[in-house]
């Protein structure tokens, strides 16, 4: 059975460092048993959409990094296989991704696995995908970390209100 991990990472937010989380994994490296299996971490850098024109027929394209980052206290070092997935918006709580802004004002936009923006990113349900990849970490106690680059869209021409709009993400990695 997979182990599960849950990191939240807001869009449109400032960056937010996970040095508490690091200082957790490291000291549950030293602490483990012999045997003990591997630590798996994920961070995200904000995806910042900027100023949006409602005018313009342009979609707003951004990209951002997901982070996935595995270690392992002793025993031998392997490759860890991992998958990421990508849950409801929060302002939304459904699939369909939306940031909220003035007065219940809604601005659509989406994520993306490749900078073509065909398929999106999400739990793999209807139509969208996860990520996978490995993670060899360097040695003992040393983490690696393994960046997979968030594609995002914001579609043109939306009516909305002028204002701050934002949303998260909670982001999950398997392994």
């Amino acid at each position: 059975m997979p182990v599960t991990r849950a990191r939240q990472a807001r869009i449109g937010m400032r960056r937010r460092q996970s040095h508490a989380l690091w200082l957790s994994a490291l000291l549950t490296a030293v602490a483990a048993p012999a045997g003990a299996a591997p630590v798996c971490s994920v961070s995200a850098t904000p995806l910042v959409f900027g100023n949006y024109d409602p005018l313009s027929g342009s979609a707003v394209l951004v990209s951002a990094t997901v982070t996935v980052s595995s270690l392992t206290a002793l025993g031998p070092l392997a490759a860890i296989a991992y998958t990421v997935s990508q849950g409801p918006s929060q302002t939304s709580g459904t699939m369909r991704r939306s940031m909220a802004g003035p007065l219940g004002a809604r601005l659509q936009y989406n994520l993306y696995t490749s900078a073509a923006r065909s398929v999106v990113w999400r739990d793999a349900s209807g139509g969208s995908q996860t990520v996978s990849g490995s993670v060899t970490p360097a040695s003992l106690g040393v983490p690696l970390a393994r960046p997979h680059t968030v594609h995002g869209s914001v579609p043109a021409q939306q009516s909305v209100r002028v204002g701050a709009y934002a949303d998260g993400i909670l982001v999950t990695v398997n392994y």
